[in-house]
């Protein structure tokens, strides 16, 4: 019942999003700020820049149509997957990746190690990957060694300072945190069938650790009492943080409140290879069930931003160097079976924007202020009173009002979008009003009542005597 409670309100979140984002906002910011179409590049990393400006806010087809601003698409990156650690479970005759490590084009200096902490013997169910920070890739002050002593645990295939924090939402699948850097927590979200051998969709949520700063690895690395506060005992499946486990610390306990949510990812698989028709019940080779190609919905919430991500497999395993654990005795499986049974390496594109918001004092208010009030009301009308001081006719005030309405008016878009053009507009149009009034009234009569000069000339009186001689 858990489960499909789960999976039902997952649904309606999914599908209700962009009414949510729509009716979150006043009735004053859907007036200046276009709605977030979230529907309309929800995870398809090809559905073009107008569907990105449309989900972003930018444009819309209804009022405001423009909410300002460059809408620039898109910020690309790129993010790379290494299994270095692979299980192959006897009782499902399968085999996936529990331990791997990710890297990224954008932050070279960053890596990311992930383990998987429960399986189903199919597949992961509860990950998480920590965060290493200025990391050296090229390992240059030879230290990457004493590094990763410390950062993983005696079997170098668990991370050091992970520690179970309670549980995801309404399902009964554990949350892991780790406690020195930011981390990135994932589970599969549960279906009704018991025999996927796959996961079909899962959620990842991203922390940036706040009190990372105040915490030493060095500190705790030697310390006798570390199985003690970071494992959890209790099995009474208590949601409460606070009552999992009475022997974790305090630092423990409060570690999701510690952290601050970064993003909400949720991915769903697109294609997958399974070979289990090709097998008999006794043919003596392995399952090789697992998606090949996936697409991710990534919202960041500090940043304001979201990105669409597509992942697809670049290689299977070939050869057995990740298996560590023996197989059994009585098993008909060898180690060579094992090559080419699950995927090595990934590869994910990744394509974002930021969210416009208009909202912003500095882009809708500030714009109207000075483009529609300041420069397309007050200044104009004043060029329009000197111009009639000066004798200057209607006509050539027009040009200046027509290069004030193309110049300005575009600023006031670009910063405040369609509304806020809309106010500059109508601002130059109480002037135009107000001039037409003008030419109405004097109609007929010369410009700015322009003194006509009268000439009157008195003839002149010639006298003429004739003087006979």
């Amino acid at each position: 019942m858990i489960r499909n409670n789960n999976i039902l309100i997952i649904m309606i979140m999914m599908c209700s999003m962009d009414i949510i984002r729509i009716y979150s906002m006043s009735s004053f910011n859907r007036f200046i700020q276009c709605p977030y179409s979230e529907s309309s590049c929800r995870d398809n990393i090809n559905c073009g820049s107008s569907a990105m400006g449309k989900r972003a806010g930018y444009f819309c087809s209804s009022w405001p149509f423009y909410s300002g601003g460059f809408a620039e698409c898109c910020d690309e990156n790129s993010e790379f997957y290494t299994c270095t650690h692979s299980v192959y479970k006897e009782d499902t005759n399968e085999v996936f990746c529990d331990f791997w490590y990710m890297t990224q084009e954008k932050n070279r200096n960053e890596l990311n190690l992930c383990d998987c902490k429960v399986n189903n013997g199919k597949y992961c169910i509860s990950w998480i990957c920590a965060t290493i920070s200025n990391y050296d890739f090229e390992d240059k002050n030879g230290t990457n060694a004493q590094l990763l002593n410390k950062l993983l645990l005696a079997n170098q295939i668990e991370i050091f300072g992970v520690h179970s924090c309670g549980y995801f939402g309404d399902t009964d699948i554990k949350q892991y945190c780790y406690k020195y850097d930011d981390f990135k927590s994932c589970y599969c979200i549960p279906t009704d069938n018991d025999n996927d051998d796959y996961c079909k969709n899962w959620i990842c949520h991203k922390y940036l650790n706040n009190a990372k700063n105040d915490l030493s690895i060095d500190e705790d690395y030697n310390n006798p009492n570390y199985q003690n506060y970071w494992n959890e005992t209790n099995n009474n499946n208590d949601n409460n943080l606070a009552n999992n486990n009475k022997n974790i610390s305090e630092s423990a306990i409060h570690m999701l409140e510690l952290s601050t949510k970064i993003s909400h990812e949720q991915y769903r698989c697109i294609d997958s290879y399974s070979n289990t028709d090709e097998l008999g019940p006794s043919s003596g080779f392995v399952d090789k069930t697992e998606c090949t190609q996936s697409r991710g919905n990534l919202n960041t919430v500090g940043m304001d931003k979201f990105s669409v991500m597509e992942c697809s497999s670049d290689s299977w395993n070939y050869d057995t160097s990740t298996f560590t654990d023996e197989l059994p005795i009585n098993s008909n499986i060898t180690m060579d079976d094992l090559i080419n049974t699950f995927t090595l390496k990934w590869h994910c594109r990744e394509s974002g924007m930021n969210y416009r918001n208009n909202k912003q004092f500095t882009n809708f208010y500030l714009s109207t202020l000075i483009w529609s009030f300041l420069i397309g009301f007050i200044l104009l009308f004043l060029i329009f009173c000197y111009m009639r001081y000066k004798y200057i006719t209607l006509s050539s005030f027009f040009c200046v009002q027509g290069w004030f309405f193309f110049i300005f008016g575009s600023i006031a878009a670009v910063h405040g979008g369609f509304t806020s053009f809309f106010i500059y507009f109508l601002l130059q149009f109480i002037i135009l009003i107000y001039i037409a009034y003008q030419k109405w009234k004097n109609k007929g009569k010369q410009p700015y009542g322009s003194i006509q000069q009268r000439y009157d000339f008195d003839p002149i009186e010639e006298s003429v005597s004739i003087q006979q001689q």
